[in-house]
């Protein structure tokens, strides 16, 4: 148990770090699981000082990312994408993505010097309350940074002699090269994601669908595809009569080639260093089961502290933890029954790990488990296997036909499965306590499933989805007005939490050369709205058709169910606009057409100034006054001084006021500036080329008192409202956090 009990000490270290309610639930009970194994207080104590140790080390540990230049790297490997390949780098035990815009492909094992120090590029701390961390991100993957040139002009490479990991690397680049020459056909992505884990040829779309219907693990090397190649190994090595001793060195050695072949994957590693250890205990002929994933995921520990923070290392090692715990109440049942039993006990094992990384609460996941695990089993993998055979072997012409027809309706099974019904729904984000009884309750389903009662079955996932669900629909305050860091942009979200209404003003945007593989509201909008629990945009206003305002709307169109869509029918770009739009025509509403007109409890008066003698954007911005319970709140979208004196007149008990153009001196006049709100908010990027806020409109505000909330400075800014209490909280600037009632 020493094994299992000090991996137990990391997680609970840094549970107590990161969630500090959850980490002293968990320690609570392995202190007192520790009491009921009749630990002595010796022991006890023993392992409290690693945990106030590893806790020290999580807690101490410095997240914030420094710049820093180099000039000379090494070429370690190909970093593979849809449409392009990076490289990885070393240099000074650093390990770097570079990637170069055009210029031949630098060759493996490649020495670089470059002719000047040139930049590495470190993400930024995250500007908006979403659980998105670039910065962990790279220190799970034990990147240190990205390279960004142009071309090659300034690095000088020659190349050196391999090493075994760039040699290995090499062969895989070998690999993947004669992949792509042995067919025409799309399923060659297919084998490149099922034999080595390189998705470059798979559609976002495709692996979307793989997300919906849960089965995004029979695609992604695990602990699946290395049991299959331990069985077909040794199935056929038994047909040939050769000692079990043999095969089974046979097949660790395999399992090891594997692994480097998957250039040390961390579910690869955990799948074939479990394999290797039971192999080799089953010499003794013991089966330590509990010791042998902990003793795995201890020396992924060790080698990156920070894969703790990964869920798809958490996932794959509480999925097969419980599953070995629960093994004897379904070892002696029906191969289908067993997989039903597995497969129930992976999903709600994995419950709140799910709740907590990705706000989901799968609907299906059980069904298309038990759908598509037998296809994979039988006709995937096995298919998988014939093509690589063949690849090293011969390759018939009716083979590539057959695996084209055999993929080919594999992922148009999976697309119409995606797509037909609603398989996952959205939760916002849970509090400490509920996670604390949502793993009390799954693990009585656990429980509850390997003794096979199924009365009580029902009671408690019965229970588990009802305090869910209650806790989705639950809002302690009636009102939120969040402006999102999007940098030069705008996009401001009202909800009326009482009446799950929302209203999202400006999408942000900008400018891109191509496509992009993220866009920027997949790092903002989305990620805060899922987060949230929105499932539906009541509203969308486009102030204005300025792409640093609406450049998002079209994704976020798609992303999100969009009931009504507020345009300016004066605007210039208005039939630009139109052309790109391709959503339903009903769903969109000219601002000339309204004037006041509540949604929920949120009561909207638009000022926007209808009799313009000009079309240009800026003029002809949507202006919108919204009450929320006793306060009102102004949005100004990029309106100019001449647009804001118009409806001045019409203002009279303003408290927060959107300023009009990321504080551009163009708006926000003396006049406006002296009205008695107390809040400006200005949305602006970080060091942006206009210098916005500007100076003038800095120093107009501060002269009559307000309190400038700026996105450049101060992140993303919730406000809050519940009946005459409004709280404000900032994502950068914790000082400014405060809460106000008004009389």
């Amino acid at each position: 148990m020493i094994f299992f009990n000090s991996a137990m000490i990391i997680v609970i270290s840094c549970l107590i770090v990161s969630n500090p309610i959850l980490g002293l639930f968990f320690l609570s009970v392995f202190i007192f699981m520790l009491n009921r194994r009749g630990f002595s207080k010796k022991e006890i104590i023993i392992y409290t000082l690693g945990l106030i140790i590893f806790g020290t080390i999580y807690y101490n540990y410095d997240f914030k990312s420094v710049d820093s230049k180099i000039d000379n790297f090494k070429v370690v490997d190909y970093e593979y994408y849809e449409d392009s390949v990076g490289y990885k780098i070393e240099s000074n035990n650093k390990s770097f993505i570079l990637y170069v815009e055009e210029g031949n492909r630098i060759p493996l094992g490649s020495f670089c010097k470059t002719v000047m120090p040139i930049d590495t590029v470190t993400p930024e701390v995250e500007r908006n309350f979403i659980k998105r961390n670039d910065i962990m991100t790279q220190l799970t993957k034990n990147i240190s940074g990205k390279v960004y040139l142009d071309n090659l002009s300034l690095v000088n490479c020659f190349k050196e002699k391999h090493t075994i990991s760039t040699k290995i690397n090499e062969i895989r680049y070998q690999y993947i090269e004669r992949v792509k020459a042995s067919s025409e056909h799309s399923y060659i992505g297919d084998m490149l994601m099922l034999s080595i884990g390189n998705k470059m040829y798979l559609t976002n779309e495709f692996f979307q669908g793989l997300q919906k219907l849960g089965i995004y693990h029979l695609y992604v090397i695990s602990g699946t595809h290395v049991a299959y190649l331990s069985v077909v190994i040794f199935v056929i090595l038994k047909r040939f009569r050769i000692p079990i001793e043999i095969i089974k060195v046979f097949t660790i050695i395999v399992l090891i080639l594997f692994l480097f072949i998957n250039v040390f994957s961390p579910s690869v590693f955990r799948a074939v260093l479990m394999a290797i250890l039971l192999i080799i205990s089953s010499f003794f002929k013991k089966k330590p089961y509990v010791a042998v994933i902990s003793i795995s995921a201890l020396v992924q520990l060790i080698l990156n502290p920070f894969m703790i923070y990964n869920a798809g290392f958490i996932l794959s090692y509480l999925t097969t933890f419980t599953i070995l715990l629960s093994r004897k109440s379904f070892a002696n049942m029906h191969t289908i029954l067993q997989l039903f039993f597995i497969t129930l006990i992976a999903e709600f094992s994995t419950t709140l790990v799910i709740l907590l990384f990705f706000n989901e609460l799968s609907l299906s996941g059980l069904l298309m488990n038990l759908i598509f695990d037998p296809i994979f089993t039988i006709v995937i993998f096995p298919a998988t296997l014939i093509f690589n055979i063949a690849l090293f072997t011969y390759f018939p012409e009716i083979l590539d036909s057959l695996l084209n027809i055999i993929f080919s309706y594999n992922h148009k099974l999976i697309l119409y499965l995606s797509t037909v019904i609603e398989h996952r729904v959205i939760i916002k984000n849970i509090n400490a306590y509920l996670s604390s009884l949502v793993i009390m309750l799954t693990f009585l389903i656990v429980q509850t499933t390997a003794k096979r009662n199924y009365r009580l079955l029902l009671i408690h996932i019965s229970l588990l989805l009802t305090i869910i669900f209650t806790f989705a629909n639950y809002n302690k305050n009636d009102f939120r007005v969040t402006m999102i860091d999007v940098g030069q942009g705008d996009s401001f979200l009202i909800q009326d939490l009482k009446k799950d209404v929302t209203i999202l003003i400006d999408t942000g945007g900008r400018h891109y050369r191509e496509t992009p593989r993220i866009r920027l509201s997949d790092k903002t909008v989305l990620p805060y709205l899922k987060e949230q629990g929105i499932r539906k945009i009541d509203l969308l206003v486009l102030s204005h058709f300025d792409n640093d305002h609406i450049g998002e709307y079209s994704h976020i169109y798609e992303k999100v169910n969009v009931e009504r869509i507020m345009i300016n029918t004066n605007d210039e770009k208005l039939e630009s606009f139109l052309e790109s739009y391709t959503g339903e025509p009903s769903k969109l509403i000219g601002s000339n057409y309204l004037s006041n007109f509540n949604l929920g409890n949120i009561n909207i008066r638009n000022l926007t100034v209808k009799e313009q003698n000009t079309k240009e954007s800026n003029a002809n911005s949507i202006i919108l006054e919204l009450t929320l319970n006793d306060y009102s709140f102004l949005f100004l979208g990029d309106a100019r001084t001449e647009e804001e004196n118009k409806i001045i007149e019409k203002l009279s008990n303003i408290d927060v006021i959107k300023i009009g153009h990321h504080g551009s001196d163009t708006s926000t006049s003396e006049e406006l500036a002296e009205l008695p709100f107390k809040y400006a908010l200005i949305s602006a990027g970080l060091n942006n080329r206009y210098k916005h806020p500007h100076i003038e409109v800095i120093e107009r505000l501060t002269a009559n008192d307000k309190i400038i909330l700026n996105t450049a400075n101060d992140g993303m800014i919730e406000m809050e409202i519940k009946k005459n209490r409004m709280c404000i909280k900032s994502k950068l600037s914790k000082q400014k956090n405060h809460c106000v009632n008004k009389t």
